[in-house]
């Protein structure tokens, strides 16, 4: 009977809780959208549950809208020139005791029409990996590809041979 005891109270230690996209995006510190604070990404999720229209004022008073959300993947319009989407993923190898580890994507547009974007991974305590996880080819095809116009602008720039002024 003891160990039956035992074996039952010792159990929930052993079961990794699995994150869900609400906790992810509830749990997400202030410092990484810091015009959307926590209350705000509360009512953004309150009003999508309730089937009313996902918007809530940002610290800027600007309008940020809840535009998609499912179990792995979370879409916010923050502006006219800033969306950002986070992925909840399964990396092939565990990173800090689970394989659960978050995708954040910024997408950024210049008035030139020319954009931006940038991905950063964390791990499920939201702090930053040095490197990207190790996914699967499945995993890899969710996230965007890096079609980064700038980047690209940069690098054709600096391949050109060098100006020398007199």
């Amino acid at each position: 009977m003891k160990k039956i005891l035992i074996a039952i109270l010792l159990f929930p230690l052993t079961i990794q809780a699995q994150l869900t996209m609400r906790d992810v995006f509830l749990q997400m510190p202030d410092s990484l959208l810091p015009y959307l604070s926590q209350s705000n990404r509360l009512d953004l999720l309150d009003y999508f549950d309730a089937k009313m229209k996902p918007e809530v004022t940002n610290e800027l008073d600007g309008r940020t809208c809840l535009m998609s959300m499912s179990s792995d993947s979370l879409a916010l319009h923050m502006n006219d020139n800033h969306d950002v989407t986070i992925f909840l993923l399964e990396a092939m190898e565990e990173i800090d005791s689970t394989s659960q580890v978050i995708a954040l994507v910024r997408k950024y547009r210049l008035s030139t029409g020319e954009q931006e974007t940038v991905m950063q991974f964390y791990n499920h305590q939201w702090s930053l990996l040095s490197e990207p996880p190790r996914l699967s080819t499945q995993q890899m095809s969710i996230l965007p590809s890096n079609s980064s116009s700038l980047i690209r602008r940069d690098e054709e720039v600096m391949s050109k041979s060098p100006v020398i002024v007199n």
